[in-house]
């Protein structure tokens, strides 16, 4: 890492906790922290073979950025808890960021009747319909809830036009009464899929 062209810049100290590589990076640099091309490059080194070969799967947790020395407790507990959610949810993604797991930090010892529920509650106009249209509907919706209401990734990631993903958006709209472009309808919806992750890990 600190002999990579794009990592060698930046001002970071490494520690060995538990195992495991703990890595601090100063977010003062002179451009600003470049955190996209850092997970960029960590993306890259869980897929060098040598890596593999010699550590196994290479996967990194990153905390949310900290403004003094003092938080650097707070910083190694966030990946420590980005590990456990991602690892308790089957996430797939090598390059985790706390920010991405916050919400199930949030909402992970919510009862599994009391998500069931709700999952039922604001899905059931489409879970009463066809089971296949139902199905269809109900992945075209979290797709695009998780690439943040992004139509042109949620139609790539689903391999259709993104014509039809807006016209299977104006159908979901319809039928559950809620608006994509109203922050507590995104966020209803968000809670829902986040909740079905949590009730289909659960034993």
């Amino acid at each position: 890492m600190e002999s990579h062209p794009k990592s060698s810049s930046l001002r970071g100290h490494h520690f060995i906790l538990k195992n495991l590589l703990f890595s601090i990076y100063s977010a003062n640099q002179t451009e600003g922290f470049p955190e996209e091309e850092l997970s960029q490059l960590l993306a890259k080194y869980t897929t060098d073979s040598v890596c593999k070969e010699e550590a196994g799967e290479v996967v990194f947790y990153v905390s949310s950025i900290k403004t003094k020395p003092t938080a650097l407790k707070e910083a190694y507990l966030e990946c420590l808890e980005t590990e456990r959610l991602s690892v308790r949810l089957g996430l797939p993604e090598r390059v985790m960021h706390f920010e991405s797991i916050e919400f199930a930090h949030l909402f992970q010892n919510v009862s599994s009747t009391m998500m069931e529920d709700y999952c039922a509650k604001i899905l059931r106009p489409l879970l009463e319909k066809d089971a296949e249209y139902s199905q269809e509907m109900i992945r075209t919706l979290e797709v695009f809830i998780r690439n943040d209401g992004q139509v042109n990734e949620a139609a790539k990631q689903l391999f259709i036009h993104r014509n039809t993903v807006t016209y299977r958006l104006e159908k979901i709209s319809d039928l559950l009464q809620v608006d994509f472009k109203k922050v507590n309808d995104l966020l209803k919806l968000k809670a829902v899929f986040l909740f079905r992750q949590f009730l289909h890990v659960r034993p």
